[in-house]
């Protein structure tokens, strides 16, 4: 979240999400029929650049070595989509275990609750939030 209200705020966004329309490379000059360079297509390659250093800027170290060789912004965002799609569902199975396996125990309610409400956060944050009624029957049962 915290990226794309960096590319939003760079007004660069647009060309991550796909709404910036693709131009060719080169145009034909109506005046005497020659081929140029398209400045759309030069803009476009030039806003590529500052996102993927952008990304780069924001990866973690851990990650970095998967993206450090692609050379345009769809290999990167591919490289990046490939691992944290496998890390994300990892993640998902595992705030749900810990969904599962939190009770009181020893702690005080307040920590309980904090560690619960955490998790429920986690779940949120990675697209896959837990209803509040389902919430409150973790939170119960285990009390």
């Amino acid at each position: 979240m915290q990226m794309k209200s960096y590319l939003l705020g760079l007004g660069v966004f647009h060309f991550v999400d796909g709404s910036f329309p693709c131009h060719s490379s080169h145009i034909v000059v109506v005046d005497d029929s020659s081929i140029q360079v398209n400045p759309f297509f030069l803009f476009r390659k030039q806003q590529y650049q500052l996102i993927m250093s952008a990304l780069i800027s924001f990866i973690s170290i851990n990650v970095l070595h998967l993206v450090v060789d692609c050379k345009t912004l769809h290999y990167v965002l591919h490289a990046l989509e490939q691992v944290l799609a496998f890390l994300s569902n990892s993640c998902i199975m595992q705030f749900h275990g810990a969904f599962q396996d939190l009770c009181q125990g020893d702690d005080y309610i307040t920590i309980y609750l904090q560690k619960m409400k955490s998790l429920f956060d986690e779940l949120a944050a990675v697209d896959q939030p837990i209803l509040h009624e389902d919430f409150n029957l973790y939170v119960f049962f285990e009390l």
